[in-house]
């Protein structure tokens, strides 16, 4: 164990210290890495009672570079670069203006009793950076190959420009309920790199577009697998949609804003065929609806849709949306099909019955007929035996009636019209 009661680096030119041990228990008044200087600790750091500072200039920058955990209870200003391949732990005072804290670790934890407040939080090394309180970060979240995983926390982007995200194939995971949240303040598109490795590995993003300015915030969170878990059924859909995307889900929620947005979902083709979107609000849902203008992105592989209103928590899933098959086109009508106007059902075997041409040419049709008042007098299915102007035995009165002629019997080819009896 190295201890110092004083440390004071203070240099202009570029000055490289080795630390080799297994801990450096900084217990002075002042630990100064100036513009190029570095420092590289194989170990533990333990800040104790200190200040740690790292400054940069346009075009250099200190860096303090540990090859084990960091341990922060007193104060550190990191202007500069910290590498650290262990794990992290805030529990006091860490400002960052300008500074960049790189992860070069597999796994580790982002921890200790107070936030952290990252100017830049990089990721150089793949593997899972687990959060244990919530962090924020004011400049670039470059999350490049690896998995931040929030758990019960979240981790908070506060840069609002557009580009304050950086990916490549990982992702935020939020498996525990917690979320990636972003800050935004202006027209365009921000991405949420969210995804999980329970179950199978998927990195699906969500895209926001604002059409305007608008200071917002959103929370948004993957959720790898089935709604159903969550008591909300993929069954419960409206008639808009066939199905709905039974792997995964997503959850946004906008405490802040109020303006429409442009929401997109990309996603696999390993996932399903889907070419819409469908909510379930949290406040008002009790069954998936489908977002009628969403639509699907071949180039992209991405469904989105127009307009979305935000509320204060919405569930969003992918759908198949559910297009009825037309029905055949109706054969040619028969030309000798007529239906006639009148009768006369008096007794002198002409004329008696209301006479309908050619209808055997369509022998599952449905021949319905109502009075004035509305009541149906007569129905039947096929028309071999012509109404004869009797209803339940007794004729009918003379006057005019009102007929459904449902030619092929499924309401594809209807004929309507007056008859008149006539004695």
């Amino acid at each position: 164990m190295i201890k110092s009661k004083q440390i004071l680096l203070i240099a202009f030119v570029c000055i490289s210290i080795l630390c080799q041990g297994q801990l450096v228990y900084n217990n002075c008044n002042q630990v100064w890495l100036n513009n190029s200087a570095n420092i590289v600790i194989n170990g533990d750091i333990i800040n104790a009672y200190g200040d740690i500072t790292l400054t940069n200039s346009e075009s250099t920058s200190s860096e303090l570079i540990i090859n084990g955990n960091a341990i922060n209870n007193a104060d550190i200003t990191a202007n500069g670069i910290i590498s650290l391949s262990g794990n992290w732990y805030n529990n006091s005072n860490f400002t960052s203006d300008s500074g960049e804290m790189r992860l070069t670790g597999s796994s580790q934890l982002l921890s200790g009793t107070e936030t952290t407040e990252f100017y830049s939080l990089i990721a150089t090394a793949s593997g899972i950076k687990t959060l244990t309180i919530d962090q924020e970060v004011y400049g670039i979240l470059d999350i490049a190959d690896a998995e931040f995983s929030t758990d019960e926390f979240k981790l908070v982007v506060l840069n609002t420009s557009i580009n304050a995200i950086e990916y490549n194939e990982g992702f935020v995971s939020s498996d525990e309920g917690c979320s990636l949240v972003r800050l935004t303040s202006t027209e365009g598109k921000y991405v949420f790199p969210v995804g999980s490795h329970i179950c199978d590995d998927r990195v699906r993003p969500v895209f926001i577009s604002q059409y305007e300015d608008e200071n917002a915030e959103y929370q948004v969170r993957f959720i790898n697998n089935s709604a159903t878990l969550n008591d909300m059924q993929v069954t419960s859909l409206d008639t808009l949609s066939e199905y709905i995307n039974e792997l995964f889900y997503h959850e946004v929620v906008r405490p802040i804003g109020n303006e429409t947005v442009l929401l997109e979902i990309e996603f696999e083709s390993e996932d399903g065929s889907f070419d819409g979107i469908v909510f379930w609000s949290a406040l008002l849902s009790e069954a998936w609806t489908t977002i009628e203008n969403s639509d699907f992105d071949e180039t992209d592989i991405l469904c989105f849709a127009d307009s979305v209103v935000l509320e204060e928590k919405v569930f969003f899933a992918l759908s198949h949306k559910y297009i009825p098959e037309e029905p055949p086109p109706p054969p040619p009508e028969d030309p000798d099909f007529m239906i006639y106007n009148s009768f006369s059902p008096n007794g002198d075997d002409y004329n008696d019955t209301w006479i309908i041409d050619a209808i055997n040419t369509y022998p599952d049709c449905k021949i319905s007929i109502y009075n004035r008042n509305g009541n149906l007098v007569y129905y039947s299915e096929g028309y071999e035996t012509p109404w004869n102007g009797e209803f339940k035995g007794e004729n009918v009165p003379d006057a005019t009636y009102y007929y459904i002629v449902d030619l092929y019997g499924d309401g594809s080819d209807l004929r309507k019209g007056n008859v008149t009896i006539i004695r």
